[in-house]
């Protein structure tokens, strides 16, 4: 029988573990100096990735401070150290105060915590590694590779950032939510955890976008997908929230200017060629004065990556403190770093990299806590159904873009435009995850490429129009009696409503439709 060797000795005692204390100042730091900053490494770092035992006290009291209801600064953290007969050991206020000193902006906070939790991480492996050593030797284990599969499991959740939640704190936050959003619809607003896209006619039906959540809006060439989602994201800005689009299509004037042009109601080709009049001239430097000061950034380049995407995203997350929306436009025109070149040409399937892109959206949604509106094409097989109305099955070359979405928006139509100008481009919600499936209506002004929502306008309420601003919301039921949860409350029949007086319609729809 084969005699196999024990591996050399590891020789791990005259080593020093991984470590990065610069990192480390860099966190304390950026914490002592903006609450923010401590809120957002938080989500990030535990007091055990950080190497220096005084760091970890520190960034504990940080910790503790905060949760407690208080500036998490040089007061309210060496307080706590002398309370807890720590301050001494950690190297005094004056230690803390030249951490504080030690960074010029805390807008790297994130930066400087995921290079601690990346060598805490390095310093988990290894030990696990030595502890798999010493178990291979132990003879009291039933089963050692089952003992080694959930260490390495338990590992691999603290590094991703994975853990359990316990059904009770979950159902408070759900509840708490509830009461927020309940307390928004009755007052005519919309949730305050979503996000608005600026059209009443959309926002009825998705309830707003929320955080994390990667919606996808699909059309043919020309319908007008880029024109709706820059009109989204310029009235998500107007709102006062970041917005974030990346164009691998447009560059950054071209799609300032339809802004312009939507806003100012001057005639895009009168812009293009300078033959616009004075009063339009007048009212298109306005719309400028207005965009001036809007929280929205431009990111074009025909070869933009996912990889740029995030970077780009993440810098502009630290400047401003959040982001409201990211716009892609498109997801098929996304280029590639050398890596994924060589994936691509190895795999030879389109289908796979669109899949690793629409996942890699996703992904960076839910890292960024941002809803992510990405735009795509949709497959020739739309334009020989009667009526031209997109199915799912019509996303161009990949199933993974449903599945990756929570929401997807198709839009079709009739290129053709009447004398004034006007189209009419339906929608429809076809995916919605967590909330209703419907149609709705857009009104199309091609010289100035802006997109009308109709019901923004008028709406029917207790059998006739009115404008939107005069109806009033059906009143609450009324209170449940004491011990009752769930008391049968039935809303009016309005499984097809006219909604505005163009006729725009709004139905809820089954999987089937």
């Amino acid at each position: 029988m084969e005699r196999r060797e024990l591996p050399a000795e590891l020789g791990l005692v005259d080593r020093v573990p991984p470590q990065d204390l610069d990192a480390e100042i860099g966190v304390l730091g950026s914490c002592l100096v903006s609450p923010e900053a401590a809120e957002r490494v938080s989500e990030i770092l535990a007091p055990e990735d950080f190497y220096r035992q005084a760091h970890a006290e520190i960034y504990r009291a940080v910790l503790r401070t905060q949760r407690g209801g208080y500036a998490p600064d040089l007061i309210g953290v060496s307080s706590y150290l002398r309370e807890k007969g720590l301050l001494d050991t950690c190297g005094g206020y004056e230690y803390l105060m030249d951490l504080a000193a030690s960074i010029p902006t805390a807008g790297h906070a994130e930066h400087y915590a995921r290079s601690v939790r990346k060598v805490a991480a390095q310093r988990e492996l290894i030990n696990l590694g030595a502890r798999l050593v010493e178990r291979g030797f132990a003879q009291d284990l039933d089963d050692p590779l089952d003992w080694a599969a959930g260490e390495a499991t338990r590992l691999a959740d603290r590094t991703t950032g994975a853990e359990y939640h316990r059904i009770g704190d979950v159902a408070q936050r759900v509840v708490a939510e509830m009461e927020e959003a309940r307390k928004a619809y009755w007052s005519g607003n919309i949730a305050p955890n979503r996000l608005p896209s600026g059209f009443p006619s959309l926002d009825d039906l998705t309830a707003g976008f929320a955080p994390g959540q990667m919606i996808t809006l699909a059309a043919r060439p020309s319908v007008g997908k880029s024109a709706f989602a820059m009109d989204i994201a310029a009235n998500v800005a107007r709102a006062g929230k970041p917005v974030i689009a990346f164009s691998a299509e447009m560059q950054a004037e071209e799609l300032v200017s339809r802004v312009l042009s939507g806003l100012s109601g001057a005639d895009g080709r009168s812009v293009m060629t300078g033959s616009i009049s004075d009063d339009m001239a007048e009212s298109f430097h306005e719309a400028a004065r207005v965009v001036q000061g809007l929280p929205f950034a431009i990111y074009d380049d025909s070869n933009i990556t996912l990889r740029t995407i995030e970077r780009k995203a993440r810098r502009f997350k630290a400047e401003h403190g959040e982001i409201g929306l990211i716009v892609i436009d498109y997801l098929q025109l996304l280029g590639e770093t050398a890596e994924e070149y060589d994936r691509k040409r190895a795999s030879s399937n389109r289908n796979e990299e669109i899949s690793r892109l629409s996942r890699g959206i996703k992904n960076l949604a839910k890292a960024l806590k941002c809803p992510i509106l990405a735009l795509s094409q949709l497959s020739r097989e739309v334009e020989k159904r009667q009526g031209g109305e997109p199915q799912l099955s019509d996303l161009r070359e990949s199933g993974s873009i449903e599945q990756d979405s929570s929401t997807v928006i198709f839009l079709w139509g009739p290129l053709e435009t009447d004398a004034a100008g006007w189209r009419d481009v339906s929608g429809k919600v076809a995916k919605n995850r967590g909330g209703k499936l419907g149609r709705f209506l857009m009104r199309f002004f091609g010289p100035t490429t802006k997109f009308h929502d109709p019901l923004s306008q008028s709406v029917w309420s207790q059998g006739e129009v009115k404008p939107r601003y005069q109806t009033q919301q059906t009143p609450p039921p009324p209170e449940q009696p004491p011990g009752v949860l769930l008391a049968p409350h039935t809303p009016p029949d309005a499984s097809f409503t006219e909604r505005t007086s163009r006729g725009c319609h709004v139905k809820d729809m089954t999987i089937d439709d």
